[in-house]
């Protein structure tokens, strides 16, 4: 599903070249969890931007799903992001104007989905993370926990292959951590592909395949026995 060969990611910066990425090989199959951990500036949220297409290597082969993200322009890499992929951030991203379900209806806008079905999948969306009783709130009236939930919601609500979660439980607490990461498990049963980057032992061991990645390039592959905490 997720092919990336010889991967390299360099930056100019005035006379000198940062190298961020280091010859990077990785493969995640359809229906992977899937862990990359690492020490802060290690490259792992480069990875992952480029995984989401966010990003191009400097060099190397990129393939998702037999397409050869190298050859696409800006226009195609928005279409797959936005049909392919669903994003999950640490600080949620939600806007604070619009209503939860509001927030929710952004990629569906994207995408051309009607208004009328806009409503009813984003309703369902809401109902996988048990907020549909929250769509008319605004993010300023929900918690911490609640916002990431619908954060969740609008990721999946396109029906993407693959969810990519950048630190998604950073700014939580424990408990309400690990029902964050029991959502992503429900999402991973039903057969989405689940990527999280994470400095987090705990969280790191809900995946059924991690990574370390340390100076830009990957110094360890790991199948942890897996958390499976759903109740």
């Amino acid at each position: 599903m997720i092919s990336l060969t010889e991967i390299f990611k360099t930056y100019q910066i005035a006379e000198d070249k940062i190298n961020v990425l280091n010859n990077i090989n990785l493969t995640v199959e359809r229906g992977d969890f899937f862990a990359i951990t690492g020490p802060s500036g290690s490259g792992k949220t480069t990875l992952m931007n480029i995984i989401g297409c966010l990003d191009k290597p400097s060099s190397g082969t990129f393939m998702l799903d037999n397409i050869n993200i190298m050859n696409c322009n800006e226009q195609e890499l928005a279409r797959v992001r936005n049909l392919s992929i669903g994003f999950v951030f640490q600080n949620f991203h939600l806007l604070p104007r619009m209503s939860v379900i509001e927030n929710i209806h952004i990629p569906m806008v994207y995408a051309g989905v009607p208004k009328k079905e806009r409503d009813s999948k984003a309703k369902i969306a809401l109902e996988k993370v048990g907020l549909l009783e929250k769509a008319n709130f605004l993010p300023s009236e929900i918690s911490g926990g609640q916002k990431q939930r619908v954060a969740i919601a609008r990721a999946i609500v396109n029906e993407p292959e693959i969810i990519l979660a950048d630190e998604p439980t950073g700014a939580l607490d424990t408990e309400t951590s690990m029902t964050i990461m029991n959502h992503f498990l429900h999402l991973n049963n039903e057969g989405t592909t689940i990527i999280v980057v994470t400095h987090e032992k705990d969280i790191a061991s809900f995946a059924n395949n991690q990574i370390v990645v340390r100076d830009g390039s990957i110094v360890n592959t790991e199948a942890p026995h897996r958390k499976d905490r759903l109740s």
